[in-house]
């Protein structure tokens, strides 16, 4: 068997969002966690930018660690 999960989660939504909508994202992220936990699971989170996406994507964030995207990231 395995007992840990890589859990690909692309951060643009949690940065194009903000107050509860944001909040919600979070809550969700949380919520399949401790599931996962719950079920004798570890999680491992890795944030993994979708290429596709204008603002946060994987190329958006490669700007260099002065960006601003970078930085947000």
């Amino acid at each position: 068997g395995f007992d840990t999960v890589r859990l690909g989660v692309d951060p643009a939504p949690f940065f194009a969002l903000s107050g509860e909508r944001r909040d919600k994202l979070f809550a969700i992220l949380s919520d399949n966690i401790k599931r996962a936990n719950t079920a004798g699971l570890k999680i491992i989170v890795d944030l993994a930018p979708d290429s596709s996406h204008p603002t946060m994507g994987r190329m958006a964030v490669l700007g260099g660690v002065d960006d601003p995207t970078f930085k947000q990231y």
